[in-house]
């Protein structure tokens, strides 16, 4: 992206170079040549201007979504100083809504950006803007499950020898 300009000028100075190159067939077919060529530019820039249409018409938007319970350490009320944050709401005010003073508001916060692997607000607010923050704990069932099950197939197996 450096020097974008330059690039441009001596990109269409090349074209006209080019261009010119048909004068010494005469000025008819130097126009007809550059209406030509006007014509082919603007079906082929027309094709991807549709195209991106159609692309940006059918891409779904993904819905960003940050679950606090995943990280270790983090509990709803984390969450919901988030996004307060997210919502750009200052430190004091956070603070006053949650009867906290604000330099512990202030460190908790550092901390959460810390387990979040942002090293402020501004990085924080930069990786999460436009997410929505919830706290969905993760229910792990797999040791309740096998406790449940094992009584069950006993008694089934009982029941069938019998």
């Amino acid at each position: 992206m450096k020097h974008i300009k330059v690039k441009i000028i001596l990109l269409s100075l090349a074209l006209f170079a080019m261009q010119c190159i048909r004068l010494r067939f005469g000025i008819e077919f130097f126009i007809n040549g550059l209406i030509d060529d006007i014509g082919y530019s603007l079906v082929f820039l027309s094709g991807i201007f549709f195209t991106h249409v159609f692309a940006v018409r059918n891409v779904k938007p993904t819905e960003k979504i940050l679950n606090v319970a995943e990280y270790e350490g983090l509990k709803e009320s984390d969450a919901d100083m988030l996004r307060r944050v997210l919502d750009n709401q200052q430190y004091k005010m956070i603070a006053i809504d949650f009867n906290q003073k604000e330099g512990s508001i202030r460190n908790r916060l550092n901390k959460i950006y810390d387990t979040l692997g942002c090293a402020d607000r501004i990085g924080f607010l930069t990786t999460y803007t436009g997410f929505q923050i919830v706290y969905e704990p993760i229910i792990t069932t797999s040791a309740t499950s096998e406790e449940s099950i094992a009584p069950e197939t006993e008694e089934s197996i009982q029941s069938q020898s019998i």
